[in-house]
């Protein structure tokens, strides 16, 4: 049997994009917490079987209102897993896990080292 032209990672893809789209909108609509903050789903990885999702959040704050978006999330996950089951109709709803995206804070991490290194070689050169 040929493989489809989107190839092997096509419907697992297809549906984390789903996925990231319909909590997007229930993060607007469901969790009424104020102290959630302001969080961006940043994407989500289906396993190929579809029966596990990682989905990636970045939250805005200092690390203890992060952290508390992080927990909100968790707390709320059995129940935004349902709503988005009902809406995927699939026939086994994936297990939803959060994940904080940690690549934002990264790549901020690596600029400023380079920043860093630069500043230093500007200091070392004789014309400076």
């Amino acid at each position: 049997m040929a493989i489809g032209k989107e190839g092997r990672g096509g419907r697992p893809r297809r549906v984390a994009e789903e996925i990231v789209h319909i909590l997007s909108e229930l993060l607007a609509t469901e969790i009424k917490n104020p102290n959630l903050g302001f969080v961006t789903l940043t994407g989500a990885e289906v396993s190929p079987d579809l029966k596990n999702a990682t989905v990636f959040y970045s939250a805005l704050g200092t690390p203890e209102q992060q952290e508390k978006s992080g927990q909100i999330l968790a707390r709320a996950q059995y129940r935004l897993q349902g709503i988005v089951g009902r809406q995927l109709k699939l026939r086994n709803t994936p297990r939803i896990v959060f994940r904080k995206d940690e690549t934002i804070e990264k790549a901020d991490r690596i600029e400023r080292l380079l920043k860093e290194i630069k500043d230093e070689r500007k200091e070392d050169s004789p014309s400076g």
